[in-house]
């Protein structure tokens, strides 16, 4: 991002700053100024020095770094990761137990045969360690600072430069310095703006959705169960005749929609590109295509009226893949058919904590206390059914039963009446009821 905002206002400094800086140099405000603004740079072009300079040495049983006179030494057993990064540079670093890193770069003399013999002697690299979800990634504190800092210097050289130009030329007040700081800022402002494009400041991933928020506050929610597919798109580039490959995680959902993850984004959330994916998938992936073969087998036990092996298989899936809480109405209406009330309750609960508006569930779960002889819990069962969708026909049918034990036989025939209103063809079935004919 440093780049950028010197890149777009480098025009403007040249503009403004040309007719202050020549012959005045030997200013000692304004040279000092200079200095502050460019010792960001200064020092992080002795940072890229010291840590991309030095002399390799692979042994049996360790790699050795000459460095500046300094000599660094790690062992093979010790390094825990291996990571393939390109920025600011091609290079690759590896991890430590003790939290060491060691960098390569990839224009180190002998790059491909060191890199193949480190591949060969990491091959039993012990894996990181399994993640637990919810997964919440943040961008750490220092990645905002790298843009931050050069912001402030740029606005401080830029507010000095103003305040000379307001005292030493009178036809300039401190309104014209006020617009023109506000101008250097605002532009600032569209530079980050741009170069955020959209990219997640924060993700977090759970069973049944992927948050995302981003620099400016956008906040958007992705559905889980919409989750079509997770790739990584490949890119080869090249830097100076090394070819390396850059990864771009995409979450794909219905509809065409797409969640993308750049390498960088990815680095800076504390996740090598190949380690997320891999645990996305597995998590996502691979969950949800168990529990489809899951559903699949439960589907088949059904239809062959075997019905406890259904109702396993699918309260299998739903575990496995919590997205398709949704299945528990099948598992429900199955027990409530077996009369199996208070297992058939449990699961219409389960239901309706996971979707609230569920009307049916709460159609089921009054029937269920209907069978336990809970007529009041039943009554209000059917009411937030009918909160929710009031012409549901199977809701007003059943709160007149149970209105009608209940002893309340003007809201029973009320309730009543307007089941048969929106389902006729049930009139023949009350009418042959001799507990349900006497509320016609």
């Amino acid at each position: 991002m440093a780049g950028v905002f010197i890149l777009l206002l480098t025009p403007v400094l040249i503009i403004f700053g040309r007719a202050q800086l020549r012959g005045e140099l030997d200013d000692p405000a304004l040279f000092g100024v200079m200095m502050l603004f460019f010792l960001p740079f200064y020092v992080g072009a002795w940072w890229l020095l010291w840590q991309f300079n030095g002399r390799f040495h692979l042994t049996p049983h360790s790699i050795i770094l000459k460095q500046l006179g300094r000599t660094t030494e790690i062992a093979y057993a010790d390094i825990i990761q291996l990571e393939e990064r390109n920025q600011p540079a091609p290079h690759l670093r590896l991890r430590t137990h003790q939290n060491q890193k060691l960098i390569i770069l990839y224009q180190t003399e002998r790059f491909s045969e060191l890199y193949a013999t480190l591949r060969q002697h990491l091959s039993l690299m012990k894996q990181a360690e399994d993640v637990a979800f919810p997964l919440a990634l943040r961008l750490p504190a220092n990645y905002y600072w790298q843009g931050i800092l050069p912001a402030m210097a740029i606005l401080l050289f830029f507010g000095v430069l103003t305040v000379r130009l307001v005292s030493e030329r009178p036809h300039l007040t401190a309104w014209h310095g006020a617009g023109f700081m506000g101008f250097i800022f605002l532009l600032i402002l569209f530079v980050a703006f741009v170069t955020d494009h959209g990219s997640p400041t924060a993700v977090t991933f759970s069973d049944l959705n992927i948050q995302t928020r981003s620099l400016f506050g956008r906040e958007k929610v992705w559905p889980a169960n919409e989750i079509v597919n997770i790739v990584q798109e490949r890119q080869k580039r090249t830097y100076r005749g090394s070819t390396f490959i850059v990864n771009t995680l995409v979450i794909t959902f219905a509809e065409g929609k797409r969640l993308l993850l750049d390498e960088g984004r990815i680095w800076a959330f504390g996740y090598a590109p190949d380690r997320l994916y891999a645990i996305l998938t597995q998590h996502y992936r691979g969950a949800q295509a168990t529990a489809n073969e899951l559903i699949a087998q439960a589907n088949k036990a059904y239809e062959a009226k075997e019905y406890d092996t259904a109702v396993s298989l699918y309260n299998k899936a739903i575990a496995l893949y919590p997205p398709y809480t949704s299945y528990k109405l099948i598992v429900a209406d199955t027990l409530y058919h077996l009369r199996r009330p208070s297992e058939a309750l449990v699961a219409y609960q389960e239901l309706v904590e996971f979707v609230p508006e569920h009307d049916q569930g709460w159609v089921g779960i009054g029937r269920c206390q209907m069978l336990l002889n809970e007529l009041p819990a039943a009554a209000d069962a059917f009411n937030h059914a009918l909160r929710i969708n009031p012409d549901a026909a199977t809701a007003h049918y059943n709160l007149a039963m149970v209105q009608a034990k209940q002893n309340q036989r003007a809201a029973a025939r009320a309730s009543l009446h307007r089941a048969l209103e929106l389902q006729p063809k049930w009139r023949e079935h009350v009418e042959q009821d001799a507990f349900l004919q006497q509320l016609l």
